[in-house]
């Protein structure tokens, strides 16, 4: 059997949504749910006069040991920039020049 992606990933079960803040700046929805036995919260932002959505992703890992990969699909234009929250930093990132596989 292959190391790559399974042909059937699972999906991220959302089990609640809340609209945690509403304009007129910014307005936040968090997500909380399960994937594959990890716990995961997401935070979306909407900012006013940005072309944007800031998204941050938290996850816990299963109590059990366990393999597997976490992934998220983000939709992007071909020219679309991205940045990455690093220990030192915030730097944009030029996608084809990152050498990691997937990213």
């Amino acid at each position: 059997m292959g190391r790559g992606i399974p042909d059937e990933p699972e999906e991220f079960a959302v089990e609640e949504v809340r609209l945690d803040e509403q304009g007129p700046l910014r307005w936040r929805v968090t997500r909380t749910g399960a994937v594959a036995g990890f716990w995961v919260r997401q935070r979306m932002d909407l900012i006013r006069g940005e072309r944007a959505v800031r998204c941050t992703t938290e996850f816990a890992p299963p109590g059990e040991p366990r393999q597997g990969l976490l992934a998220l699909s983000v939709p992007l234009a071909r020219d679309a920039s991205l940045t990455a929250d690093i220990p030192f930093g915030v730097e944009p990132r030029d996608l084809d020049a990152c050498p990691y596989v997937g990213f």
